[in-house]
C-alpha cells in the first residue's frame, strides 16, 4: 500500500511544479513543439522530461525538414488526458 501512496504523492508533486500544469493544459489543444511552450528553456526542458517519464506526455516524431532536421512535437498520452479530465471534474464540484 505504501508504494501506491508514494506514486500518487510523486504525481501530485510533479503537477504542482512550475510549468507542469501549463504544459498539460496547452497540450489539450493538440500537439505542440518545444518553442510553443512558455517559460525559461531550462524549466521547459526539465518539465517535459519529467512529464514524459511519468507517462503523461509523449514525443511525436515528425517528418524531417528539407534540411534533414528531425522535429519532435509533444502530445498528451491517454493517462495525461485522463488526469486533466479527472482534475477538472474534481475542481468543478467545488
Amino acid at each position: 500500500m505504501k508504494g501506491v501512496f508514494e506514486r500518487k504523492r510523486r504525481l501530485v508533486e510533479l503537477i504542482g511544479r512550475t510549468g507542469a500544469l501549463e504544459i498539460l493544459y496547452d497540450l489539450l489543444d493538440g500537439e505542440k513543439r518545444f518553442k510553443d511552450f512558455e517559460g525559461p528553456t531550462e524549466t521547459k526542458t526539465k518539465r517535459l522530461h519529467e512529464l514524459k517519464e511519468a507517462g503523461l506526455i509523449e514525443p511525436v516524431l515528425k517528418n524531417p525538414t528539407k534540411k534533414g532536421r528531425v522535429i519532435f512535437h509533444y502530445a498528451l498520452t491517454e493517462k495525461g488526458k485522463k488526469l486533466i479530465v479527472d482534475l477538472d471534474s474534481l475542481l468543478s464540484k467545488n
